[in-house]
């Protein structure tokens, strides 16, 4: 299971942007799957993914978000976050001084000069501060753009329910080994009987625990072919026997041209 990171005593960078400092960026890299727990900025937060895919727990639904992808987190949002092993990312934190519509966590496309920027600064450094003036006055330029002009959010894709059994067990789920757990398995790591677990699913999020699967498999599936992954590598991030299971999944969620040639 994940390593927990607590909140209680955060991290000296973690107290930044201050009056002082409007702005920081951090490269981070996690070298074992780590899980976040529930906690809150005053500034707006920014993951931009180098590698891996960030996973936000919010009140109501869950976040994704594929390498090459811009996570914009408002201010005062409470949320969690899971970064599977080896994820790489840089959080820019700011204290904008212009108003914004972000509202909770809107998942966006990241400007190619923004994302060579941040492609370089993950490239060349390890888990640290940038502390380059310059830099972070392009980081900040770009990001206020970014702000600034971001379309409506599109209805979230992966709801959560508001049971805190039902949400450790998809917790359990989303972290544990691949192939996945039955939820039998599931059921016994959390202290309850299937029947239980599927009313519970049908009352609060109107799907049954298959079904939240599927919605689950097939966004983290799309986040990661709009990232440039191959079928293979998203049949081994999801756990899936090959390929074309993956590409059977997202033929009958959504039609997809086929393609030229085998993946």
């Amino acid at each position: 299971m994940a390593k927990s990171v607590k909140r209680s005593q955060p991290p000296l960078w973690q107290q930044y942007p201050n009056p002082d400092q409007s702005f920081n960026a951090v490269v981070r890299h996690y070298s074992q799957q780590t899980d976040v727990e529930w906690h809150q900025h005053s500034w707006l937060q920014a993951y931009w993914v180098h590698s891996g895919v960030v996973h936000v727990f919010l009140q109501t639904h869950l976040q994704l978000a594929a390498p090459g992808q811009l996570l914009l987190l408002a201010p005062h949002t409470q949320h969690g976050a899971y970064f599977p092993k080896h994820t790489r990312l840089i959080a820019l934190n700011w204290r904008p001084n212009i108003a914004t519509d972000i509202n909770g966590a809107i998942l966006t496309t990241c400007p190619a000069f923004l994302a060579a920027l941040l492609q370089q600064a993950a490239d060349n450094r390890p888990s640290t501060h940038l502390y380059q003036s310059a830099l972070q006055t392009l980081f900040a330029t770009e990001l206020q753009l970014v702000c600034t002009s971001i379309p409506v959010a599109a209805e979230p894709p992966i709801p959560l329910p508001q049971h805190k059994m039902l949400r450790r067990l998809l917790i359990r789920y989303i972290q544990g080994p691949k192939p996945a757990e039955t939820l039998a398995q599931l059921c016994r790591h959390v202290g309850s009987s299937e029947s239980t677990v599927q009313r519970l699913f049908q009352q609060q999020l109107g799907m049954s625990f298959r079904q939240w699967k599927q919605a689950y498999h097939a966004e983290k599936a799309k986040r990661l072919l709009s990232s440039g992954a191959s079928m293979t590598d998203i049949a081994e991030a999801l756990g899936m026997a090959d390929a074309s299971s993956v590409y059977k999944m997202l033929k009958r969620l959504q039609p997809i041209k086929e393609p030229s040639t085998p993946s």
